[in-house]
């Protein structure tokens, strides 16, 4: 601990955050617009992003910034869901819509096991809209930086929907480099949720760290230039991380990721001691200060958990093997067993607390695909670069959708044989 002084600063934040939950209303937000339910007749809603799509509405996550009280609009503020048929039009972020329609309170499914009112609670989502009757009045507003990331995935997504790829493998390919499961068929949904790879369905850690790493292989051969071009290799790989987690939405994996490479590049190349642990004790730290409610995200919890995991646990089973001799056939699997096995032991709670299910054959699924992802995202990346030159893009799909037959192939495999030892 006294290697790591950070972890008592933040034992002391989390204690904090705990409590003032507990005793003090989720939402703290000034001018709510719930405040003004008695006197608003209507709302005008600015959208902020895309949601999972329902059964006969198309959803987006928005910020409500004003309401009309019958002689003038004033300024509010807050988060809501907004629902709009399926077969309206698309909206974009930016966009801002106005409505009359009624706000209702977000609760709880029945015979749901999840509790999925306080978990939008703690997202400061509190109601759904369902607009039948809308207008839009104004597109292009909010934040520029986030409306050029917005621009930028739609864009990474035309790009891979226009190469030679199938429509299914095209959303899987989109799912696996962006995050974007809203196209993806449920059926490959649930079986890589059965087989316990759904964690490869989210832009995590583990695929950013993958083209990291795969950047930082290209451009080697910048450091034979000198430390000056060392320093900018530095600086480049810093600006693509924070690029990445902007472009997949600063999900909470992806800002650890950015921000823990960041606090590593800068312990690297200044004279501080810190090792992993402690890095991502940092980062922990920086993330809830800025935004305390993300304590009660589960992709945070388990982003953190899964690292801490692997950082505490990998080690000591390292050393333990060190002392017998292993064929180096079977080293990368052991090794990506170990990984596999210390994030699940650490994960493990939270999982079957939120969903009340564990995947039992994770092991066997996690050891042959997660190696194998590597492949998969390199192969994505260099289609979305020659997509627009007709052999490669010929070649590159063909690759691209074997890759993707074999994974979901696998996930089917290991789905029938999960169902056989269950029943």
């Amino acid at each position: 601990m006294f290697k790591r002084p950070i972890i008592i600063p933040l034992i002391f934040l989390i204690i904090g955050i705990i409590i003032v939950d507990s005793f003090i209303p989720v939402f703290f937000v000034k001018d709510h617009y719930s405040s003004h339910f008695d006197k608003a007749i209507s709302f005008r809603y600015l959208i902020t992003d895309n949601y999972k799509p329902k059964t006969n509405w198309t959803t987006y996550q928005a910020k409500v910034i004003e309401y009309f009280d019958g002689n003038s609009w004033q300024k509010t503020n807050g988060k809501v869901l907004i629902n709009f048929p399926k077969d309206c039009e698309d909206l974009n972020y930016g966009d801002v819509i106005e409505s009359k329609a009624k706000m209702q309170r977000i609760r709880n499914f029945k015979g749901l096991t999840f509790d999925y009112q306080k978990y939008m609670n703690h997202k400061r989502l509190y109601h759904n809209v369902y607009c039948n009757d809308y207008k839009i009045i104004n597109h292009n507003k909010g934040n520029k930086i986030i409306k050029w990331a917005k621009n930028a995935n739609e864009s990474l997504k035309n790009r891979i929907k226009s190469s030679n790829i199938s429509q299914r493998n095209a959303n899987l390919a989109i799912s696996l480099l962006l995050g974007d499961k809203s196209k993806l068929d449920l059926d490959i949904k649930n079986s890589f949720s059965i087989t316990g790879i759904a964690h490869i369905l989210c832009v995590s850690g583990l695929h950013i760290g993958l083209i990291l790493g795969f950047i930082q292989l290209i451009t080697k051969f910048i450091c034979l230039f000198g430390l000056r071009f060392y320093y900018l290799r530095e600086i480049l790989l810093v600006i693509i991380a924070w690029l990445i987690a902007l472009i997949i939405g600063c999900t909470p994996s992806s800002l650890r990721v950015a921000l823990m490479f960041t606090i590593f590049i800068l312990s690297k190349n200044l004279p501080i001691q810190t090792d992993s642990l402690n890095t991502l004790y940092c980062t922990a730290f920086l993330l809830l200060i800025t935004d305390p409610l993300l304590l009660f995200d589960i992709s945070f919890q388990l982003s953190f958990l899964a690292v801490l995991g692997i950082l505490i646990c990998v080690p000591i089973i390292k050393k333990f093997l060190s002392k017998h001799k292993t064929k180096n056939f079977f080293k990368p699997i052991i090794q990506n067993a170990t990984i596999s096995l210390s994030a699940q032991a650490f994960t493990a709670p939270i999982i079957i607390y939120n969903f009340k299910t564990f995947p039992i054959l994770f092991l066997l699924t996690n050891v042959i695909v997660v190696p194998f992802l590597g492949f998969v995202l390199i192969s994505i990346i260099i289609l979305i670069l020659f997509v627009e030159i007709p052999l490669l893009n010929t070649i590159t799909s063909f690759l691209v959708e074997i890759e993707l037959d074999v994974l979901i192939a696998i996930a089917k495999y290991v789905e029938n044989l999960t169902l056989a030892i269950t029943i």
